[in-house]
């Protein structure tokens, strides 16, 4: 799964605990640079 999905999908990345938070807000610092997984999870 990338960050690309949980950019738009706010609530998905809230739904996946703790670790889809940040990984939501490291999309929104990344932007689309963003695409490997090992970034936070």
């Amino acid at each position: 799964m990338h960050y690309k999905i949980i950019a738009p999908s706010a609530g998905w990345a809230y739904t996946a605990a703790e670790p889809g938070l940040i990984a939501y807000k490291t999309v929104v610092t990344y932007n689309s640079v963003v695409s490997s997984e090992d970034q936070v999870f």
